[in-house]
């Protein structure tokens, strides 16, 4: 998905020794190497796509050779073993404010969180695999994202399910694998939703084998959950909450209860607290205030970023998670808003930071400032407020970031010219004055 110029950012903070893709990638990779200042480069692993047969480009390396049964593993007899507080993935997030940063997950971090929503009953959903049974589970979500690798490989994985990838969704291919695969459960993001309770190529016989469906990432409303019970009344609708820096689950509704207003219950072995915005004192039952999460699913920290880490976890090791919430009497917890400026485009994060750095290497642009607004299919888009110095054009400037970033994170939601752009003293912007003031 990733353009050039996203990639070689990612590649110079991680400082990544290789990368395995596909032969159609390729090109954009040796492009992102090539912005590389080091002198030691990445090498390239292809690996088969989805093309029938591939051909390895000269240079690269063939990921079939690599996995070889003949091959000489020897050398691997002196690595050293991992500790469990090793990092083992490092996905990027946007946390609650600026540039994408390397969350720095750990090998206990993940097994915690893989056995955190599956060791409790009422939190599986899926059937044990026996010798005569086996539940199938569509990876439709993107394994770079953190619900996509943990919550669904990994954690199914563990349970012996079996996995059906999918390497993009297609509407056709979707929902003929549902009912091929008789898959029980889905999880899956908003705009996936939107398509089953809303398209009228899914029929009710399409949906006949699913009992849970399965929704996070972004939150989704009652109307939509409606129009999907329309066609299909059987399945149970849940939701669950959490962050790439939580591996990523905190939340998660029950099989028992059936309250899709609600995200759920905290998973086993996390602590939350609801925290008053002015005084940080902890808030009772039904007080809307930050939500802080502490448990062994915390991230070790953002990448070789102190400051960073140090704003979103505390002394006591309690994670700011940037997102209002509160709880009832019966321990549910409701997300109320966001104070992140994160914004969230069918799921994926998109960091204001980075369209605005765009905006503003553009040679009209003085000041930028971009935030999310709503939109029916995506949840949000991105929206940019400019000021200019010299005359351009709102087709020009979304030219111009759509040549530099993935699809996800191009200006869907327009330009608007501004004299000036709301700041605080300090220098912030104030994007909750532009969403008052433009975003009716």
């Amino acid at each position: 998905m990733y353009f050039s110029d996203e990639m070689y950012k990612l590649l110079k903070l991680s400082g990544a020794k290789c990368i395995i893709t596909v032969a159609a990638n390729y090109t954009t990779v040796l492009q992102a190497i090539s912005m590389l200042e080091s002198l030691e480069k990445p090498f390239i692993i292809i690996t088969q796509g989805t093309e029938v047969t591939t051909t390895i480009p000269e240079g690269a390396v063939n990921f079939q050779e690599l996995i070889a049964k003949d091959i000489d593993t020897s050398v691997l007899s002196t690595v050293q073993p991992a500790s469990p507080n090793d990092v083992v993935a490092l996905p990027f997030s946007s946390g609650t404010t600026g540039l994408p940063k390397g969350v720095q997950l750990t090998h206990r971090n993940l097994v915690a969180n893989i056995l955190q929503v599956t060791l409790r009953p009422h939190l599986n959903y899926q059937e044990p695999t026996t010798k005569t049974s086996q539940d199938a589970f569509l990876c439709i979500l993107p394994m770079f994202h953190i619900y996509g690798l943990s919550f669904i490989m990994l954690t199914r994985l563990f349970h012996g399910v079996k996995l059906v990838t999918l390497p993009k969704f297609e509407a056709t291919t979707f929902l003929s694998s549902i009912k091929r695969h008789k898959v029980p459960t889905l999880f899956v993001v908003p705009p996936i939703i939107l398509f089953l309770g809303s398209s009228a190529m899914v029929k009710s016989h399409h949906l006949d084998s699913v009992r849970y469906l399965g929704n996070a990432a972004a939150p989704i409303g009652a109307m939509d959950i409606e129009k999907l019970h329309r066609k299909s009344p059987h399945i149970h609708v849940f939701q669950g909450y959490g962050l790439t820096e939580t591996s990523p689950c905190v939340i998660l509704m029950p099989k028992e209860l059936n309250n899709i207003s609600s995200i759920g219950h905290l998973v086993p072995n996390t602590e939350a607290k609801v925290v008053d915005l002015v005084t940080d004192l902890t808030l009772p039952a039904g007080g809307v205030g930050e939500l802080w999460i502490r448990g062994p699913q915390v991230m070790k920290g953002y990448l070789d970023n102190i400051e960073a880490t140090k704003d979103v976890i505390d002394k006591d090791n309690w994670l700011r998670t940037g997102d209002l919430a509160c709880y009832d009497d019966d321990n549910l917890f409701y997300i109320k808003d966001r104070l992140k400026e994160l914004i969230k485009v069918k799921g994926y994060q998109v960091a204001p930071a980075e369209l605005e750095e765009i905006l503003r290497s553009h040679p009209s642009v003085a000041e930028a400032a971009v935030i999310g607004v709503p939109d029916k299919r995506a949840g949000e888009v991105p929206r940019a407020f400019v000021v200019c110095t010299t005359e351009v054009s709102e087709d020009e400037l979304k030219n111009y970031v759509a040549g530099k970033v993935s699809d996800f994170k191009q200006l869907s939601g327009g330009v608007t010219f501004l004299e000036s752009i709301p700041k605080n003293p300090s220098g912030k912007i104030l994007r909750k004055l532009l969403k008052e003031e433009y975003i009716k």
